[in-house]
């Protein structure tokens, strides 16, 4: 029948998440408060990489044109609608924003630009990131490029390079186009603008006379028919004025007349159109005029430094938050007495301070004054943390004389054991009567630290219950250490004899009001498992910001430990001053 541990060492399941779940604000800001760091090395580390990118970068120009477009081709090209279709009118103009942007006004634009563009080998060379930037670019175009290159790719590269050059928007409804260029000098983005801009009127003019040509062949072709039918039908009529000497004749005779004369007005009428179409052929008028000349600009419109580095701070910010919340998902350790008591569903006794910490600038601690610090240096913060945990042990042990109060760490070098020297220690000044028994069959324990000569022979101690007595080692009053393990020093493996370690403990338990089991840390232990029926309550000691909690919850479930006998838990080795950036 086990023991059941009073109920005033649990913590309720209702109290748990209620206290977990205060302070949401104040934890955010702890979390801020601890991950300042590595956002502060990720903002300006960001920081700097936008300024190194403003001062090596090669800046870039920007140079503007516009354009006001006459889509109805009504010679009304101050800006004012001339009433009809406003649908229209905007398909018009997008249509002429897409000419602009076509391979026909790059090819056209590239060979008013001569050489300079075409020459690209001996261009002028990016910058640094540039550079870079244009490597990762073309390393897979030339990878899927085909092996044989037609005759015009360094043509078609720098069509290419002037497009992503150029920028063609139209202003808001109006009808103004506006066309942007960059370069790497401000005279070479103004003289792209504007040599684009002769391009499109140049082709709007090509295309206007190729129009034009082919409407003056087809009117050509429809007047000389015109002219021969005209003739014709003048000589029927004069043939039929000859021969009229009857009624019919005079009939036949209107019949010819009115078909010459609608042969001449059709006749009259395209010989008109076709004059316009000369006339129009010879006229360099186009549907568009510039209202603004590219001018070379006076600053650079990149990179831009005001914005560039605030930009990248900002992006380097959330950078360290994201880094900072991957960190603290990714670490499963215990930081706070809460995160304890959440997973063991039993309360943190104490947070005990790491003494290396606190004597740095001192001279270390030997293993063996380790094991008693708390009773040498009664006002530490270390011994009032073990206190805490001595006066929840005192009273249970005012409930349950004889108490046994297994020691249990998932992992070597928790301080498990320096745990259970120093609470011995601490019972022991307030006058309870206290053996820690070490039972670390398989590590170094506080028996062969403490009285190396007796644990060499403590093997006879769990072979003979009267023979602990030889193996006991009084180091305090009312505290007492008896080895019951061989040890590496004795080069044993220390297998135990669990019906002569229950004798020794049910004998034990006779003499004091406390034993202690120092068990070994780890993951199973088997004399665990011997002793489970004679334990009341298992103390479990956590390394703080290390051992995962998945290790503790594993160390309980492999030793088939009931949930009920663990009497609560220590966070050891505790860094205070980061621990103040956990606790809300």
């Amino acid at each position: 029948m086990l023991n059941q541990p009073p109920h005033h060492s649990e913590v309720s399941s209702r109290e748990l998440p209620s206290r977990q779940g205060s302070g949401g604000w104040l934890k955010i800001l702890l979390f801020l408060r601890r991950s300042w760091g590595i956002i502060a090395l990720a903002v300006v580390l960001a920081g700097l990489l936008g300024v190194a990118y403003s001062v090596l970068a090669r800046p870039t120009y920007s140079a503007t044109t516009s354009l006001l477009l006459d889509v109805r081709g009504s010679g009304n090209l101050q800006g004012q609608a001339a009433g009809g279709d406003s649908v229209s009118d905007s398909a018009a103009i997008e249509s002429q924003v897409e000419v602009l942007r076509s391979s026909n006004i790059a090819r056209r634009a590239v060979e008013l630009l001569g050489a300079g563009y075409l020459d690209l080998e001996n261009d002028e060379q990016p910058g640094l990131f540039g550079a870079l930037l244009g490597w990762m670019i073309e390393r897979p175009r030339q990878a899927d490029a085909p092996t044989v290159r037609p005759q015009n790719t360094v043509s078609a590269r720098a069509m290419e390079r002037l497009s992503q050059q150029v920028r063609v928007r139209r202003v808001g409804l109006s009808y103004i186009v506006e066309l942007s260029a960059r370069g790497n000098t401000p005279e070479r983005a103004a003289r792209t603008a504007n040599v684009i801009t002769q391009a499109y009127m140049e082709e709007a003019l090509a295309a206007r006379r190729e129009t034009t040509e082919r409407a003056r062949a087809w009117l050509q072709a429809q007047v000389e028919d015109l002219r021969a039918r005209v003739q014709e039908a003048d000589r029927a009529v004069q043939d039929q004025r000859r021969q009229a000497n009857d009624v019919a004749s005079t009939s036949r005779l209107r019949d010819l007349e009115a078909a010459r004369s609608t042969y001449q007005s059709m006749y009259e009428a395209v010989l008109r159109r076709y004059a316009e179409a000369l006339q129009q052929q010879t006229s360099p008028v186009t549907d568009a005029r510039v209202i603004s000349v590219a001018e070379p600009p006076l600053r650079k419109s990149s990179p831009q430094a005001s914005i560039l580095i605030p930009g990248t701070v900002l992006l380097g910010g959330i950078i360290g938050l994201v880094a900072a919340f991957l960190r603290e998902r990714s670490d499963r350790s215990i930081r706070t007495a809460d995160a304890a008591e959440a997973l063991l569903q039993v309360r943190c006794l104490a947070m005990v301070p790491d003494v290396t910490l606190l004597n740095r600038g001192r001279s270390s601690q030997s293993p063996e004054r380790m094991l008693w610090l708390a009773a040498h240096e009664p006002d530490s913060a270390f011994a009032a943390a073990v206190q805490r945990v001595a006066a929840a042990v005192e009273v249970r042990a005012a409930a349950n004389r004889g108490l046994v109060l297994g020691l249990l760490s998932a992992r070597a070098g928790e301080g498990k054991t320096t745990i259970g020297a120093n609470l011995a220690a601490i019972l022991g000044s307030m006058g309870v009567r206290t053996a820690l028994l070490d039972l670390n069959f398989r590590t170094l324990g506080a028996g062969t630290m403490l009285a190396p000569a007796l644990s060499s022979n403590a093997s006879s101690a769990i072979e003979d219950e009267a023979a602990w007595v030889r193996a006991k080692h009084g180091v305090f009053a009312n505290v007492e250490v008896i080895a019951c393990a061989e040890t590496r020093i004795a080069g044993g493996t220390g297998t135990p004899n669990a019906a002569a370690l229950r004798r020794l403990v049910a004998q034990v338990k006779t003499e004091f009001t406390v034993v202690l089991l120092d068990f070994d840390p780890s993951l199973v232990a088997p004399e665990m498992a011997a002793l489970e029926a004679q334990l009341d309550g298992v103390l479990v000691v956590i390394e703080w910001g290390v051992t995962p909690q998945y290790a503790v919850r594993g160390a309980i479930e492999a030793n088939g430990l009931d949930e009920r006998l663990i009497m609560g838990s220590v966070l050891n080795k505790v860094d205070q001053r980061l621990a103040a950036r956990f606790q809300v």
